[in-house]
């Protein structure tokens, strides 16, 4: 589904370059929702959108769909995260949280690589995207990821997630 205050329709370009029309069209007060019904893959995956402008020539820009929910249900099922630090600074002028978390898969589970998408990120507004390196991960094995999340104004919440580790933070 995407959300367009500019765009009443549009077409969704897989990477393997198939064409989506959207199945439906909802429009909103600022925007207009369109929901696409594509092939289910096994990850997340970047597509481009095509929406007409008004010279005539289409435009571009690329989204990422997310990875489907049964890759959600099964990192919830093996991963095991643990908060092990969190701090507050400043870079550049703006504030920044530093959450340190271990992260360990199930040993009985396949290896697998986390996915920038496998981070989930609730906030009010549009604020910058974290900054992490997923991490490949090993059965029995615990990795620190280390994730930085440029603040908004104090006063702000956000709830972070990935598996089934969930955090509500206020600032």
């Amino acid at each position: 589904t995407v959300a367009r205050p500019d765009a009443p329709q549009g077409t969704l370009v897989l990477p393997d370059g198939t064409r989506w029309s959207p199945a439906s069209s909802t429009p909103g007060e600022k925007s207009t929702q369109l929901t696409y019904l594509v092939p289910s893959a096994t990850a997340s995956q970047v597509a481009g959108w095509e929406v007409s402008g008004g010279s005539g020539l289409p435009g571009r820009l690329t989204l990422t769909i997310p990875a489907p929910a049964a890759r959600a249900a099964l990192l919830r099922q093996n991963l095991t995260v643990r908060a092990s630090g969190a701090d507050v600074s400043t870079r550049n002028g703006s504030s920044i949280l530093t959450l340190s978390l271990s992260v360990t898969l199930a040993s009985d589970a396949a290896p697998i690589t986390l996915l920038p998408s496998d981070l989930v990120l609730k906030r009010v507004g549009n604020g910058r995207a974290p900054e992490w390196q997923p991490p490949a991960l090993e059965p029995g094995k615990a990795v620190t990821v280390r994730i930085v999340i440029p603040l908004q104004d104090a006063g702000s919440s956000m709830e972070a997630a990935i598996g089934a580790w969930h955090a509500r933070l206020r600032w």
